[in-house]
């Protein structure tokens, strides 16, 4: 298990939904199964995870304890994987971050 924390800004980058985000990156192994947990007390936390294999980004909104975004996952290739954590809506604000076995 993994710990990082950050703070979303409104200088942070666009990603293409027209979300701000911050990357982070982990490398994992096919068949691997993790739960990545995004919690922000002062906004919406807002999840995708892209990666080695993956057609589509993950996505996750609410998936978590109250406003925070979980996604548990089996994964698909072997790679780098990046998370982006953004907000739901223009929310900016500190927050932590956790990559985790499951």
């Amino acid at each position: 298990g993994q710990r990082a924390g950050g703070e979303l800004s409104s200088s942070d980058p666009l990603v293409s939904d027209g979300r701000r985000g911050q990357a982070w990156a982990f490398d994992g192994v096919a068949g691997q199964r993790v739960t990545i947990e995004l919690e922000a007390e002062g906004f919406d936390a807002y999840l995708y995870l892209v990666g080695p294999g993956m057609v589509e980004p993950m996505e996750d909104d609410d998936g978590g304890d109250d406003l925070d975004s979980l996604i548990s996952t089996t994964l698909s290739g072997t790679g780098t994987y990046r998370i982006i954590a953004s907000s739901l809506s223009s929310g900016t604000g500190e927050y932590s971050l956790s990559v985790s076995p499951r």
